[in-house]
C-alpha cells in the first residue's frame, strides 16, 4: 500500500495533513483527560460543529490522511495506519470485509488516534504486549470522545439503555456497544450498570451483528480513486504504465484504490494477438486469411 500512496503523490499535490500537534512524552502519560482535549482540539481543528460527526472518512482526506479498503482476511485485524516511505503521506487502510458501516467510522478514527498520538512509539515498545493493549485501549478511547462528544452526547441522552442507545445509532453514526463503552467512561452509567448492560447485550446477539447494521451505507474514500481516474482520463498514465509500475495484480490494485471493477484488469481484453505475415494476409489486407484458399484441388 506504501507503493500506491507514493505512486499518487509523485504525481498530485495532496492534501498536507491538518491535525493539531499534541505533546506526549510518554504514553503512560496519556489519561482520560488529555484524551478528551485531544478530541475537542481536534473537531475545533476541523469545524466540526457540536453533535454526530459527519463523514469521518471524508473528513480524513480532506485534512491529509488517505483511506482504503481491502479484504483483510484476519481474525483479529479490523484496519491500520501506516506512512509511506518517499513522501511520508499518511494513510489508514480499512477492512472492507469485517467492518458495518459504524464499525468502520469508529476504525477509521482509532486509526487516526495512533496517527496524532503514537507516531513516534518505537516498534520494540509495541512488541511489549502491555505497551500494546495500552495504546490499543487510549485509540479506543479517543475514537469514542471524537464521535460521541460529552455535553452534546450527554444532553441527548434520556436514558441509558440498550434500546435508548439504539434510537440514537443512526443519528450519531455509533454502534450501541461503543455508546456503553463512553456512558461507563463518562460516569454515566457504573461499573456494575455496565456489566449489566453488555451481559444483556450479548444475550441479545449483538456481538455478532446489531440492529441496522445492515442498513446504514457505509462511508466510501474518493481520494486514491479519483488519482487514479484522472491519471487514466488525462492520458498521464496509461493502464499498462500503472500495472508496470507497481507491484499489484489489477484487481488487487482496483479494490485498494476502489476504483470501478475492469478499470484495469480490462488491460485483458486488448491483449496482443497474433498478426500474419504478408504472403498469408488475404487481398484486402485482413488479419484473418482462409487458410483453405490455398488447398491443392
Amino acid at each position: 500500500m506504501k507503493e500506491v500512496v507514493d505512486y499518487v503523490a509523485s504525481y498530485f499535490e495532496l492534501p498536507v495533513l491538518n491535525v493539531p500537534e499534541f505533546k506526549v512524552s510518554s504514553v503512560e502519560e496519556i489519561d482520560t483527560d488529555f484524551l478528551e482535549e485531544v478530541a475537542a482540539a481536534i473537531r475545533a481543528h476541523w469545524d466540526i460543529r457540536p453533535g454526530p460527526m459527519p463523514d469521518v472518512i471524508e473528513k480524513l482526506e480532506t485534512n491529509g490522511i488517505l483511506v482504503s479498503r481491502i479484504h483483510v482476511n484476519a481474525e483479529k485485524l479490523d484496519a491500520f495506519s501506516q506512512w509511506s516511505d518517499r513522501f511520508g503521506v499518511p494513510f489508514i487502510v480499512l477492512g472492507r470485509d469485517k467492518a458495518s458501516a459504524v464499525r468502520q467510522r469508529f476504525d477509521a478514527l482509532h486509526e487516526l488516534a495512533h496517527i496524532v498520538l503514537h507516531r513516534s512509539l518505537p516498534q520494540r515498545r509495541l512488541n511489549d504486549p502491555a505497551c500494546y493493549k495500552l495504546v490499543e485501549k487510549q485509540a479506543d478511547k479517543l475514537a469514542g470522545c471524537l464521535l460521541l462528544p460529552e455535553k452534546e452526547f450527554s444532553e441527548e441522552l434520556f436514558m441509558p439503555s440498550l434500546d435508548g442507545f439504539l434510537t440514537m445509532k443512526e443519528r450519531w453514526g455509533v454502534s450501541v456497544g461503543a455508546m456503553i463503552s463512553r456512558c461507563d467512561a463518562l460516569g454515566i452509567i457504573d461499573d456494575e450498570g455496565a456489566r449489566r448492560m453488555w451481559i444483556n447485550y450479548n444475550r441479545r446477539g449483538w456481538r455478532k451483528g446489531e440492529p441496522l447494521d445492515g442498513k446504514l451505507v457505509k462511508e466510501e474514500p474518493h481520494m486514491l480513486r479519483r488519482s487514479f481516474e484522472l491519471l487514466l482520463s488525462e492520458g498521464v498514465q496509461s493502464v499498462p504504465d500503472i500495472l508496470t509500475a507497481l507491484p499489484f495484480p489489477a484487481a488487487d490494485l482496483e479494490e485498494l484504490t476502489d476504483l470501478v471493477p475492469g478499470t484495469l484488469t480490462g488491460i485483458t481484453e486488448s491483449r496482443a494477438e497474433p498478426v500474419f505475415k504478408s504472403q498469408f494476409r488475404s487481398s484486402d489486407d485482413a488479419n484473418v486469411v482462409d487458410l483453405f484458399s490455398n488447398r491443392r484441388s
